[in-house]
């Protein structure tokens, strides 16, 4: 398999990621808002954005564990 192939694989795959989360967030904005409230929801989007940039830190965790 060329290189050309396999760039237009990734690029395809990411961009059909892509579509995916935004159908998806799409449909499930109007669905938490109706369940939680816009309060409980903003505050949800905030504690998950959160949750995620903490998760991008390693802290060196990874060296300490066994591989």
């Amino acid at each position: 398999m060329s290189r050309t192939n396999r760039l237009l694989q990734g690029l395809s795959f990411g961009y059909l990621q892509q579509i995916f989360v935004m159908a998806a967030g799409l449909w499930l904005t109007p669905f938490f808002l109706s369940r939680l409230g816009q309060h409980d929801f903003g505050m949800w989007l905030i504690l998950t954005q959160i949750t995620l940039y903490l998760g991008l830190l390693d802290l060196g965790v990874v060296a300490l564990l066994p591989s």
